[in-house]
């Protein structure tokens, strides 16, 4: 049943619905993500048609989501890897429902990690695991009789039933989130590791860069230009470098004005320098990707730009996919029906903030009606101040940190999209991909302190690793559903540079906030690891090192314990003994008269032998009285300490 409904304040050339199973009135509070532009009455009847009839066939498919240790990332040879299983796996997910979870089937039972299911045990007699705490107790991790294999198990068992516990789990895109180290399945049809690219000539995930500040202003990437730079800022032998670089595709920005060729003055004549950038992509065997950013909310609405571009795009050669202007279903619609002129299986990718739940679930469903839509995630991390504020070095540092820590995570977006747009292979990532963790390379950026302390990053060993840990974090994330863009292949500094190689040498010391959102600037300080290596596959294994407080300094050595001072204190800012009875200064040694030569003689005489008669008395005491407690000796005639000993 269609509910036609009011939507917020949407004006009347918008009309909203939810569909429901009910004839009843749905709850109006709920989220309304259908809605078609009323602008175009042509074609609404049989589009709301065909949309029915495809979510009558999606709901026939029995899909059952499931939540379970990524077995690509952590197997029990790999276990021992995890510094710490506990912090891993019960600290995210003890909590959840209350702290509770129960089984399915139900057995009459409610559980924790206080209190495991008895039958979890019954596998291995040798050992009981009654809960979070024997279980690690009793893993062969910490000296038990339970092996890696059957803790891992264990802990699988565990994901499981909180997940399944957990109301509401489809659409909370985090339910399924222990920082990379667990796996969203929703049904074979959307398998993320198996499934085929849909892009066409694109073997496994879509890797590109995007080409910012070719056609829409970038001013962070073109040193603050104020208007773009045109096809020529990019050469064949930057293409030629991307492709050499690993990457199989490009990304570009395209303005959706360029498609408007219903005003007297404006005509094709735009399209062109478009043509010229997707030409020198494919001549490095590069496909492209159009991006279409709408100059404003009215324009982003108008269905006739998005059909002329859905049209051009599925019609020329080298172009990939359509990323459209807005995630709502009059746009994809449009999209689609000029797309299918040329090709009925051109992939659409329906916009979306990761950040954004409303936005991102309402993305899900509309992409979830076309076989062949995909839903595009921006995963911008240097908008809000929570993301980019610090004014001192170790704040920093923290906030290197706090990026790093959620990079993995990220993994659970991209799976939770798929899944929910019942998309195969995922979703794609075209936004928020790069190595900044502050907004210092936008111009008119608001000041919290964070860009004070540039300089210090600039050679230091401690950024240099935790940049390489953030990027491999956010790539192993990505690498799991269709694909991923860099912000930017190349950047120009605000500042001059003579030539192309000055350009590069800086690159590689990332002396500019705006080359942190570069790939090939990345790439050239040697942070970017190696596409499909095993390192990407496990980083998560681990988390990121927390040694934020110190950075590159390290500790004072500990100091020694200070010496003893018989009778007396040790003054540490004196740096020597105190007494409250000074004891007798030791007799002087005789002194060397310079006008006597024999003087010297009799003074290296005489101080051999004070300490000989010194040595017998010590000898002579240790033979009368006999040792003592083992720290000091004593005698008849006086007692020593083994500082004095060992200086005699």
């Amino acid at each position: 049943v269609i509910h036609l409904r009011p939507f917020g304040k949407s004006s009347a050339r918008v009309a909203c619905f939810v569909i429901s199973k009910q004839a009843k009135p749905v709850d109006q509070a709920a989220p309304s993500p259908y809605c078609i532009s009323m602008a175009k009455v042509t074609g609404i009847t049989a589009f709301l048609t065909a949309l029915v009839a495809q979510r009558i066939s999606a709901a026939s498919v029995t899909k059952k989501w499931g939540c379970a240790i990524d077995q690509s990332v952590l197997n029990a040879k790999d276990l021992s890897k995890v510094p710490d299983v506990g912090f891993s796996f019960f600290a995210p997910l003890c909590g959840r429902n209350r702290g509770a979870f129960v089984l399915s089937p139900p057995d009459g039972h409610t559980y924790a990690c206080t209190a495991f299911p008895a039958a979890w045990s019954e596998s291995y007699p040798h050992v009981t695991v009654a809960d979070s705490n024997s279980l690690m107790k009793n893993s062969e991790l910490q000296g038990g009789n339970l092996t890696a294999a059957e803790t891992l198990e264990v802990l699988d068992k565990f994901v499981s039933a909180v997940y399944t516990s957990s109301a509401g789990r489809e659409s909370d895109p985090g339910a399924c989130d222990t920082a990379g180290l667990t796996k969203l399945s929703c049904g074979a049809e959307t398998d993320l590791a198996t499934a085929s690219s849909p892009f066409e000539g694109i073997a496994g995930p879509l890797r590109s860069a995007t080409l910012a500040g070719v056609f829409v202003k970038a001013p962070w990437a073109t040193g603050g230009a104020a208007e773009p730079k045109g096809e020529g800022w990019y050469t064949p032998q930057d293409f030629a470098e991307m492709a050499v670089a690993g990457l199989n595709a490009v990304q570009l920005p395209v303005p959706l004005g360029f498609f408007d060729t219903s005003s007297s003055t404006q005509d094709a004549s735009l399209l062109p320098p478009v043509e010229a950038v997707v030409g020198s992509a494919a001549t490095a065997q590069l496909g492209v990707v159009l991006e279409l950013v709408p100059a404003t909310n009215e324009e982003a609405d108008d269905a006739a730009l998005v059909s002329a571009a859905a049209s051009w795009a599925a019609a020329t050669p080298g172009v990939i996919g359509l990323v459209l202007p807005e995630p709502t279903l009059s746009a994809l619609g449009a999209a689609r029906q000029a797309a299918s002129n040329s090709n009925p299986q051109f992939p659409l990718l329906v916009p979306s903030a990761a950040s954004d739940s409303f936005q991102l679930q309402a993305a899900a469903m509309v992409a979830g009606t076309d076989p062949w839509a995909f839903v595009a995630l921006d995963f911008a991390h240097n908008k809000a101040a929570g993301d980019v504020a610090s004014d001192s070095s170790v704040d920093d540092r923290l906030k290197m940190f706090y990026h790093e820590s959620l990079g993995c995570g990220f993994k659970a977006t991209v799976e939770w999209a798929g899944c929910a747009s019942r998309s195969a292979g995922g979703a794609y990532v075209s936004g928020g991909f790069d190595l900044s963790v502050d907004d210092c390379a936008d111009p008119g950026h608001p000041d919290y302190g964070q860009c004070d302390r540039l300089d210090e990053q600039t050679g230091s060993n401690w950024w240099a690793l935790h940049r390489a840990s953030l990027v491999t974090r956010r790539l192993s994330s990505f690498e799991r559903g269709l694909g991923w863009s860099f912000a930017a292949w190349k950047v120009e500094p605000a500042a001059a540079i003579v030539d192309d190689g000055e350009m590069r040498a800086q690159e590689a010391e990332l002396v500019d906030p705006a080359q942190l959102r570069s790939l090939r600037a990345v790439t050239a300080a040697g942070l970017f690891p190696e596409l499909g290596s095993k390192a990407v596959a496990q980083v998560c294994v681990a988390g990121p090192a927390a040694d934020f407080v110190l950075g590159d300094a390290t500790l004072a050595p500990t100091p020694s314990p200070p010496p003893a001072c018989d009778g007396g204190w040790w003054d540490p800012e004196q740096g020597k003994c105190a007494y409250w009875v000074p004891p007798p200064p030791p007799p002087p040694c005789p002194v060397y008269n310079a006008s006597n030569p024999n003087s010297a003689w009799v003074s290296i005489t005489g101080c051999a032998l004070f300490l000989l008669i010194l040595l017998g008395a010590y000898k002579l005491g240790t033979r009368s009285g006999g040792a003592g407690n083992g720290t000091s000796r004593s005698g008849n005639y006086f007692s020593i300490s083994p500082e004095r000993e060992s200086l005699l």
